[in-house]
């Protein structure tokens, strides 16, 4: 029988605000992967495949494939990360069942606790509470596994389904494949943010909002540059929205580069509107 594999997201080092919370240990994120979710995954006869450690912001090709590709993901959101949530959002936006689970020090959770099924663990990593949380989680594990879909498409009334990127390019298939993603899930981004009532948490969705933006404005910005060289100074760009703009091209440089330029913004998801003036 061939084995399955589980991609494990959650949060690798302690927040500073919160080291005093887990007896100042940086690695205390560290622990509870390799002596809870590893072997309780393990008992389940799962492949983990545990996050990256090599404290990079960006969402790497590698995070994404195993988001789309692993037949369970492990969603561990203590502590409210916000990485962790964009790759809960790539995950939720194929519709493929998640394994939610949080400690007991993360009162407040972004969903209503009846709709969506999570496990509390305890975060004290003493030895016998390991050994009584391990069995426990496995049965959890074990129940989400007969998931057919994802809970939060029911929870935040989502029917649009997202489909892996395909791209003859493979130098670019880091970033549009992220991007093709961005576009299905940002609506319920939002209808996450409407539901964040609480100040303390809103800002982690509005840092989330603001990230997204800042990675299509520099992709787009790179590649115009690449095009026009330092004439790209002459475009003015006025942003609508992510990944939405509104250019004022002078009318020498509405050729050939122009079309390049549009043909890009199609193929990154994004759009564009043009207009001219002539250059003094």
């Amino acid at each position: 029988m061939s084995t399955r594999n589980c991609f494990i997201i959650m949060p690798i080092t302690t927040p500073e605000n919160l080291l005093s919370t887990y007896n100042n240990n940086n690695r205390h994120f560290i622990h509870v992967l390799e002596e809870i979710f590893i072997p309780a995954l393990e008992l389940c006869g799962y492949n983990p495949i545990p996050p990256k450690r090599d404290g990079s912001e960006n969402i790497h090709a590698e995070i994404v494939k195993h988001l789309i590709k692993s037949d369970l993901v492990f969603c561990d959101i203590t502590g409210l990360n916000p990485n962790v949530f964009f790759e809960l959002g790539c995950r939720t936006a194929l519709n493929k069942p998640v394994c939610y689970v949080k400690d007991n020090n993360t009162n407040k959770i972004p969903f209503d606790n009846a709709s969506i099924n999570h496990y509390e663990y305890n975060s004290s990593l003493l030895s016998y509470d390991v050994k009584k949380e391990i069995p426990k989680l496995s049965e959890h594990i074990k129940n989400c596994s007969n998931q057919t879909g994802n809970s939060l498409w029911k929870y935040f009334n989502v029917n649009v389904e997202a489909h892996e990127y395909e791209s003859n390019n493979i130098q670019n298939d880091k970033t549009d494949i992220m991007f093709s993603m961005i576009k299905e899930i940002y609506g319920e981004i939002n209808l996450m943010n409407s539901k964040l009532h609480e100040n303390s948490n809103e800002h982690l969705v509005n840092d989330f909002i603001d990230n997204i933006q800042d990675k299509f404005d520099t992709k787009f910005i790179d590649k115009m540059e690449e095009i026009y060289g330092e004439k790209y100074t002459t475009i003015e760009i006025y942003k609508r929205n992510i990944g939405v703009y509104d250019l004022i091209v002078p009318y020498e440089l509405q050729d050939n580069r122009l079309k390049e330029l549009r043909e890009f913004a199609k193929n990154s998801n994004m759009k564009i509107t043009v207009k001219n003036y002539r250059m003094k």
